[in-house]
């Protein structure tokens, strides 16, 4: 409420304090704690998407007051940071995604197992106390669910990750999840994970300003064939004689290069003259800054 109502200068310094001292730590403890096995740079992201939605409500609700209120900060934030966690996991693990959704879908109905609030925000599982019965599919799974979730319960990523190892629905090794960006990512775009237009328009001259083989290692690993040009000409952030420049391709080779991307890491890296894990960490940085930008705007 005091950032609500304080007038423009105060109003800026009390966002910068909910941001980094009150939503920060939280969102980095339920993203670390939820993509535990994920690659560093990943975690970093879904930090600062989180961060930038947060940004964006908190100052339409000042712009807007009768917008919706927040009842409780810090659930919101939670509550923000994992729906965040679950995009990541639809996107980058699919299976498990897949197989989270059957599971609650057994707590709803009552078969094998009930889900239990913790008093961190998250799911404890805990048997059916009057398990209906299951046919089919679902009842392999409910088999699978019994098998792994004993008596006192377990929490419920561990049930995931339990029953997925079992049924044999694993997407990748906990040790080799980093491999993902090995290859471009199928899913959402890195830009719209970072929430979408809005947040492009404020990141494209820092992602311009970044040192040149970051900025390469960035945008030659983001989007779909076409897509990346597309939204930034539709934006008016850039034309493509400039994705040229920035690209070190003349105009006439442009069209065919940018309709090639996203290209692979070991394609980049021979690209810059460096290494597929040199061209990993140079995206990690590149991210890294950006994600602190995200939080200077809020000063």
């Amino acid at each position: 409420m005091p950032f609500l109502e304080a007038a423009p200068p105060a109003a800026e310094g009390l966002l910068r304090t909910l941001l980094v001292e009150r939503a920060h730590p939280l969102v980095r403890r339920v993203v670390t704690g939820q993509l535990r096995h994920g690659p560093t740079a990943d975690i970093d992201d879904v930090v600062a998407t989180v961060l930038v939605r947060l940004t964006r409500r908190l100052r339409e609700l000042r712009a807007d007051p009768g917008a919706g209120a927040i009842e409780s900060f810090t659930g919101y934030v939670a509550k923000a940071s994992y729906n965040a966690c679950h995009e990541w996991f639809r996107q980058k693990a699919p299976r498990r995604a897949a197989l989270a959704a059957r599971l609650r879908y057994l707590a709803r109905r009552g078969v094998v197992l009930r889900l239990e609030p913790t008093d961190d925000g998250q799911w404890w599982c805990r048997p059916a106390t009057a398990p209906r019965s299951a046919r089919g599919e679902t009842a392999r799974l409910a088999a699978a669910v019994d098998a792994e979730l004993g008596t006192d319960g377990r929490s419920f990523d561990d049930l995931i990750e339990a029953v997925a190892e079992r049924l044999g629905e694993v997407d990748a090794a906990p040790g080799d999840l980093d491999s993902i960006d090995r290859v471009p990512h199928p899913g959402p775009s890195q830009e719209r994970r970072l929430d979408g237009e809005h947040t492009l328009r404020l990141l494209w001259p820092e992602i311009v300003a970044l040192p040149e083989n970051q900025r390469a290692a960035l945008l030659l690993n983001l989007r779909g064939p076409g897509d990346l040009e597309a939204q930034l000409e539709a934006l008016g952030l850039a034309r493509p004689a400039e994705l040229a420049a920035l690209f070190h391709v003349s105009a006439s080779e442009a069209e065919a290069f940018l309709r090639e991307l996203p290209r692979e890491d070991t394609w980049i890296a021979r690209r810059l003259g460096v290494t597929r894990r040199q061209v990993i960490n140079l995206r990690k940085a590149a991210r890294a800054r950006l994600a602190r930008r995200l939080i200077r705007w809020a000063r």
